[in-house]
């Protein structure tokens, strides 16, 4: 489109803009305000989350519950402060990553 036809079609003018504030809210209304959208943001408990399962995090947790699992069914006391150990570790450093 030309610069005269768009100027026509929202009833501006190149040099003076737009005359009136009632045409202001006018357009403001059916375009809605000039300015930019936000990007969207991650909550903190999905990044926190995402810490705690990433990669490597994941073979620890599982060692943890395993520990846990043995503990359950041999009643060794090692296999508990082990697990409470790795548990601990992950936990630290997912929110130390974070």
């Amino acid at each position: 489109m030309s610069i005269p036809d768009v100027c026509k079609m929202y009833k501006t003018d190149t040099q003076k803009g737009i005359e009136s504030m009632a045409r202001v809210e006018e357009m403001r209304g059916l375009f809605g305000i000039n300015a930019l959208t936000p990007p969207k943001v991650t909550p903190w408990y999905c990044k926190l989350f995402a810490h705690m399962v990433g990669g490597f995090s994941l073979l620890l947790w599982g060692g943890s519950f395993l520990c846990f699992f043995v503990y359950i069914v041999d009643d060794s006391a090692d296999n508990l402060y082990l697990g409470i150990v790795l548990a601990a570790v992950v936990f630290l450093t997912g929110v130390f990553s974070w």
